[in-house]
């Protein structure tokens, strides 16, 4: 008669016992577990006792036939930042049949013991039966060792951030200091005359000569400069030659249009590009991804000003939906505000956005492919879930370093957009002053739009920091 299997037999109970009594086989096919009691990579149970389950370190494979080993990987959504908010162990537990259910998350320290995989000895040893059929028990461990270092590593990052504010706050006003200079000799070579610009060409030469002594015109252009900043301390960006008014006043009229402007674009610019960006990446490779792509790259080479004459020639004067020109203060009506700056504002945001689209279009690719993503849907995550949480975060990285730079772009479309719309803003004082030889207006509002550049690019990068606090310690190093 063959020799009952010990795994058919179950483990009796004397009456009146609370222990429970193993067989011990007559032949041995296990191989028994060998090593100390103590912190657990499977589990398993000792009928022995009635206690809590031992943990043991080993998964023991008899000698007769193929056992299933436990899998052991580490869940990269409990890793890195995230690894000191969760418990140090996670078990995901799947169906082992062919038709496997969807893994679920299970919030357990340990998995639940089964009583009947294992046996105990007469001298103690445990035996451990194969895992052929029932669930897989995946053990997601998460290494104590390793939240440590990363808390470590974090609190380094914090400490690097602040170096890096200051390093990029005192280089704003040298940056400033250069594009000054710069911007003070290429207006002084120009050939505009200021003096001809405001007396005209049949002034005499001595009207010329006092007009130029009263404004400084003929002093050297280093001593010309150091009075240039010397009134930039106070705030004191001087007079118009043609105008005869403080050019901080005419900034002050012109600087609101352009911000209200520039403004607007990215609400519009942004969400849309964000928007067509994730959309192009989820349906990658697809007629979806074309179309966007396609549409991005046409709207990316269409000159500002050709896109902005267009649009008066269909809306303003083909359908007469919108108006071809003017500005209407904000003070005087939201609605009114809106119709003189809607036209502007998507001519402005066209290039631009399409610009972004692409970045956000290979950033949200990159980021989906990456094998974190699919662990946590694969763990029963929903997508939207999982897109709010880390996808966009890492994704939106890219497109924020560019952000800056973008802006710059966009105040440089703006003078045009201004222009050909006729609105009274920061570049249709620009090309005036140029075309008049006013050049105290040209310096003032060349400076302001280089400030308003460094300011933007400086707020650009400490949300970078925010985001990616690793950043900085990096650009200290």
């Amino acid at each position: 008669m063959a020799a009952e299997s010990p795994w058919s037999r179950r483990a009796a109970t004397a009456p009146g016992s609370s222990r429970a009594t193993c067989p011990v086989p007559s032949a041995q096919p296990w191989t028994p577990c060998s090593g100390p009691i103590s912190s657990a990579l499977c589990p398993v149970s000792s009928c022995a006792g009635t206690g809590p389950p031992t943990l043991k370190r080993c998964w023991q494979k008899p000698l007769d036939r193929p056992t299933r080993p436990a899998i052991v990987k580490r869940c990269p959504r409990f890793s890195n930042s995230s690894r000191s908010r969760y418990p140090r162990r996670h078990s995901i537990q799947s169906n082992a049949s062919p038709h496997g259910r969807r893994a679920s998350l299970a919030s357990d320290r340990y998995p639940p013991p089964d009583s009947s995989s294992t046996v105990s000895t007469a001298d103690g040893a445990h035996l451990q039966q194969p895992a052929t059929e029932g669930p897989l028990m995946v053990l997601l461990i998460a290494d104590p060792e390793l939240g440590d270092d990363d808390v470590t590593e974090r609190r380094r990052a914090r400490r690097a951030t602040w170096p890096y504010v200051l390093r990029r706050l005192a280089m704003a006003p040298l940056i400033l200091l250069g594009v000054s200079l710069a911007m003070f000799i290429m207006v002084d070579l120009s050939p505009n005359d200021p003096v001809t610009a405001r007396l005209g060409m049949l002034a005499d030469a001595e009207a010329r000569r006092q007009f130029a002594a009263e404004h400084g015109l003929d002093d050297p252009l280093p001593l010309r400069f150091w009075h240039f900043l010397v009134d930039l301390v106070h705030l004191d960006l001087g007079d118009a030659i043609v105008r005869s008014e403080p050019v901080s006043t005419l900034i002050g009229q012109a600087l609101p249009v352009t911000v209200e402007l520039i403004g607007l674009s990215l609400l519009i610019s942004l969400p849309v590009a964000a928007l067509l960006g994730t959309a192009a990446a989820w349906k990658e490779g697809r007629a979806t991804d074309r179309v966007i792509s396609t549409l991005a790259a046409f709207a990316q080479a269409t000159p500002g000003f050709w896109a902005g004459l267009v649009f008066i020639q269909v809306f303003a004067v083909s359908l007469g939906v919108l108006p071809s020109g003017g500005y209407v203060p904000l003070s005087m009506g939201f609605t009114a505000w809106l119709t003189s700056m809607i036209g502007p504002a998507l001519v402005l945001a066209m290039g631009f956005a399409a610009a972004l689209t692409r970045i956000v279009r290979a950033s949200m690719a990159d980021e989906l492919a990456k094998d974190y993503v699919r662990t946590t849907i694969g763990a029963g995550v929903s997508w939207p879930v999982a897109l709010g949480q880390s996808v966009f975060r890492n994704a939106l990285l890219a497109p924020l370093t560019v952000v800056g730079i973008f802006v710059g772009a966009m105040m440089s479309v703006a003078i045009l957009v201004e222009v050909v719309f006729n609105l009274p803003g920061l570049g249709t004082l620009l090309v005036t002053g140029i075309n008049q030889g006013d050049l105290a207006v040209v310096r003032g509002a060349a400076l302001v739009g280089a400030t308003a550049f460094v300011t933007v690019n400086l707020v650009v990068d400490l949300l970078y920091l925010v985001l990616a606090p690793q950043s900085a310690e990096a650009g200290t190093s």
